[in-house]
């Protein structure tokens, strides 16, 4: 097995200095010398090393140039046995893993009950020796967790890169001029000496039509996220380059990545098999399958606590965690000082009901600006959603206490919370009664007309409009309204309220886009929101809320566990009725259900909840008007060549007068610019 035990084991602490960079993997291919090959996987971890401060370490194959490294976040067996990358009891397998497998002890019993034993209390070492036994696609069909993992056969000579279900854990792959490359994060390929990545303009305008850079591809060209759910099989020739028609999407090609679990396939069984039983009888096993998924977070061998908003969500996870724990679970909020914006009221009186060890902090607006320059650091490719800014405060609070915190993220997406499952049913039939002409000219109107129109034309369409839909709400959102006026299906409707910038006249010098991220034709969904609740698992979910709570965690090296995408909850939530989701005009109907029957009537939820909100329109007026003004500047834009710096200058002018609110179109355009100057100056 040579490179198993031999010299070529590399094994390098990391500094203080790296401790302050962001658990993470790495692994390069290439035709170069093996101290060449050392020194960019070495630099690879050592940019990552945020992701797992305790220890860092590289290794190298002896039979191909390949080096794998590992950036390690002890949670489970702290002991030296769980260091990585780790090998096979047999030599064989070679494997760099980050993630979390909540069932291994009963992997591993069943496995030991088949002759294999284990050195280490960990999962990883679960992992090779389940991949021994069934195969790489078994073992992991067989497990129940969140992770990302490249994995080396000496014997057959290839790398396979595989990726959790709903994409929890992140995984970048492509390809440079001298070979292959993978990482946790693009802070590491951009370490490798002499290459030099081009930004991807097809990329770039999905990025600024949707605030977040869709899978499979990234920022950069030849360079793409691995999609959830699937296998990456590269051999020895495939790592030198990519295999003719090579795709980043899943396919039946052997040098394509493939899929072992999909979204589509739950959501299209769930339609075809919907609950039976009463509202009541849902609410039991909705408690049932999410106590087990929540139960199988809670093991950890580091303190542990949980995010609590005080929203549904949170309530939900910390409740059952509470009923689950002997002790007073430790439960985190953060406050804003903006009484428009703080909910940390309601979390605090959930927390002395269930009796938590809670810690309240609160943070000012400055905290929170302070915060902005910073953000390029924690997200390593443009991101633009605003609500990474007390996130990232959150957990920064959170780590100070403990190691591992429980989430209440994907609740709206499995659960159907969002408003536009609520609404768009509702509106597309209304509108129906609208004759197209007539609402294509109003359209016009109150995209192009003058403000004192839009009186009228609300006025005009109250009677197709629910009533939470009120004057301030539709002032805010005018354009996205005028272009929703245009949507004959749901289909539609979901592809234009998903949109930030609706022109694809924002990105220069040539580009295609798509305006539907997810392929769902042909597939048979439910009446109702089911097929925008699958859409957003797909790409909204992984690539916006995932990759916020992750590089917002990990840059603080705090593990975040998510429930409500444990793909067992999923699989049941996808058989509800719509009735058990959005069936009472708020959403999340079995959710309400189940905290209705643990709490006290005076707990009410989703009354004015504004989520993780910032006054991202104020400051962008006020205390970041001087930063965002430098970065929007109009020679630099022009000099750079990517977006047309005319629409920009108007954009920002139109929302500096106060005519109109585009703080979050000029959100995507900061972000992107503030990328640029700290990867690419």
């Amino acid at each position: 097995m040579g490179a198993a035990l031999g010299p070529s084991f590399l094994k390098s602490h990391q500094s203080e200095s790296c401790k302050k960079n962001m658990c993470g993997i790495s692994g390069i291919y290439q035709a170069t010398t093996p101290a060449s090959l050392r020194s960019n996987c070495q630099r690879m971890i050592g940019a990552i090393s945020h992701r797992g401060p305790d220890d860092n370490a590289t290794w190298q194959s002896d039979d191909v140039n390949l080096a794998l490294g590992h950036a390690r976040l002890a949670i489970l067996d702290l002991s030296p046995n769980g260091l990585q990358p780790m090998h096979s009891n047999g030599g064989r397998f070679t494997i760099t893993f980050n993630g979390e497998i909540y069932n291994f002890r009963e992997i591993r019993s069943a496995l030991e009950s088949l002759g294999h034993g284990f050195k280490s209390d960990c999962d990883t070492e679960v992992i090779l020796a389940a991949v021994e036994q069934w195969g790489l696609t078994e073992a992991v069909e067989r497990l129940h967790g969140m992770f990302a993992f490249g994995l080396y056969d000496q014997r057959l000579q290839t790398l396979q890169l595989v990726r959790d279900r709903v994409g929890i854990k992140p995984l970048y792959y492509g390809w440079n001029d001298e070979g292959f490359m993978f990482a946790s994060e693009l802070h590491a390929m951009r370490t490798i000496q002499n290459w030099q990545p081009t930004i991807n303009r097809d990329a770039l305008c999905m990025f600024m039509r949707y605030g977040y850079v869709p899978t499979p591809y990234s920022i950069y060209e030849n360079v793409y996220k691995l999609i959830p759910g699937s296998v990456l099989t590269l051999t020895k020739d495939e790592l030198r380059s990519p295999a003719g028609g090579f795709s980043p999407f899943a396919t039946d090609s052997s040098s394509s990545p493939s899929k072992y679990w999909s979204v589509e396939d739950v959501y299209e069984s769930g339609g075809s098999n919907l609950f039976q039983g009463t509202l009541a009888d849902a609410v039991a096993e909705c408690e049932n399958v999410l106590s087990d998924a929540i139960e199988a977070r809670m093991v950890a061998d580091v303190p542990l606590g949980a995010f609590l908003s005080g929203g549904i969500d949170s309530s939900t996870i910390v409740t059952l965690m509470q009923e689950k724990s002997s002790r007073p679970v430790k439960t985190f909020t953060i406050g804003i000082k903006d009484h428009a914006y703080d909910e940390s009221s309601d979390a605090k009186k959930l927390a002395d009901f269930l009796g938590t060890d809670h810690t309240e902090h609160f943070v000012s607006a400055s905290d929170a600006l302070d915060v902005v320059p910073n953000l390029q650091q924690y997200y390593d490719e443009p991101f633009a959603d605003s609500s990474q800014i007390p996130t990232y405060l959150l957990s920064k609070i959170t780590r100070e206490h403990v190691t591992v915190a429980l989430s209440g993220d994907g609740g709206d997406e499995v659960f159907g919370g969002y408003n536009r499952y609520i609404h768009a049913p509702k509106i597309l039939d209304r509108l129906n009664w609208v004759p197209n002409l007539m609402r294509q000219g109003l359209a016009g109107a109150l995209l192009h007309g003058p403000w004192s129109l839009y009186g009228a034309g609300l006025k005009l369409l109250s009677p197709v409009l629910p009533e939470s839909m009120n004057d301030r709400w539709l002032e805010i959102t005018i354009p996205k309204f005028a272009d929703l006026l245009s949507s004959r299906s749901q289909r539609e409707f979901y592809d234009r309220v998903t949109l930030l910038w609706p022109t694809d006249a924002l990105v220069l010098n040539g580009h295609r886009t798509q305006t539907r991220l997810t392929d769902v034709d042909g597939l048979k969904f439910a009446a109702g929101s089911s097929e925008m609740r699958c859409r957003d698992l797909l790409s909204y979910h992984p690539d916006d809320i995932l990759t916020k709570v992750d590089r917002a965690s990990m840059a603080v090296s705090l593990e975040a566990r998510v429930p409500f995408v444990d793909h067992k909850v999923l699989e049941f939530a996808t058989r509800l009725p719509e009735s058990f989701l959005t069936g009472n005009g708020k959403g999340k109907v079995v959710l309400r259900e189940l905290l209705k029957s643990k709490l006290p009537d005076s707990f009410t939820f989703g009354k004015n909840k504004r989520g993780f909100s910032i006054p991202l329109a104020d400051w962008l007026r006020g205390p970041l008007k001087e930063w965002a003004a430098a970065l929007l500047d109009r020679q630099k834009i022009e000099s750079q060549g990517f977006l047309n710096a005319d629409l920009v200058q108007r954009t920002w002018d139109e929302h500096q007068s106060g005519t109109k609110e585009y703080a979050y179109r000029l959100w995507n355009v900061l972000m992107f610019q503030a990328f640029l100057e700290a990867h690419h100056s």
